[in-house]
């Protein structure tokens, strides 16, 4: 079996934990098809003044069943 992989890679001030899950749903990547697995790694950097700046990386691994004739 081989897998696909793809994703995407964000970033976006911190305003508030609702904000951040807004923003992943409107990707729409959890609603492919299929037995899919999915990755998450999310990085802060701050800044002064109270500023953070929250970097998302979101993947989807994929079996693709190829047939061989």
């Amino acid at each position: 079996m081989n897998s696909k992989v793809y994703g995407y890679a964000i970033n976006i001030p911190f305003t508030s934990i609702l904000d951040i899950v807004k923003r992943i749903k409107s990707m729409d990547m959890h609603l492919q098809d299929g037995d899919n697995e999915f990755a998450l790694a999310v990085y802060l950097h701050s800044f002064s003044g109270g500023i953070l700046s929250v970097w998302i990386l979101f993947g989807i691994v994929d079996e693709v069943n190829e047939t061989v004739v």
